[in-house]
């Protein structure tokens, strides 16, 4: 028989695990720009639930897991991985660019990767990283367009 403390334990460490859980979820859906309603809709979730889940009540399946990870256009593992809680801007960033291109034919990707690559030489032309792309942007559209 297990001794009383070690169970109290594996309780606690489960209850702090579906805390963070939660707080992931809640961090990755926030992140997206979405509402309870509208990430349990894409999720195919009750929004209620979805509560229950980022509240650390309810304990959800890998099923369940997974359907919120497709609707935020994550892995599970982005939001199993819970010892870091906020995404670091540059890794937001480059989430965000690989959703918006998930879908795109490779035309489409090709074309957004040389308009980056034009982009990111034209700034470092005009003295680096804090140039704003507006001052960027018209030359980039210019090169682009002497492409096709």
């Amino acid at each position: 028989m297990e001794p009383r403390n070690s169970i109290i334990m594996e309780i606690s460490m489960e209850d702090t695990f579906l805390k963070d859980l939660g707080k992931s979820i809640k961090n990755l859906r926030r992140q997206n720009g979405m509402t309870q309603e509208m990430l349990g809709e894409m999720a195919n979730i009750c929004p209620k639930h979805l509560g229950e889940i980022e509240r650390g009540d309810s304990n959800p399946s890998v099923t369940v897991i997974c359907k919120i990870a497709n609707a935020l256009n994550s892995d599970p593992s982005d939001i199993m991985n819970i010892n870091s809680n906020t995404l670091s801007e540059k890794e937001y960033y480059l989430k965000k660019i690989c959703a918006l291109l998930r879908d795109k034919d490779v035309i489409t990707i090709c074309n957004v990767f040389q308009a980056m690559e034009l982009l990111m030489e034209e700034r470092g032309k005009k003295g680096g990283e804090r140039v704003l792309i507006q001052k960027s942007l018209p030359v980039v559209i210019t090169k682009l367009n002497r492409r096709k």
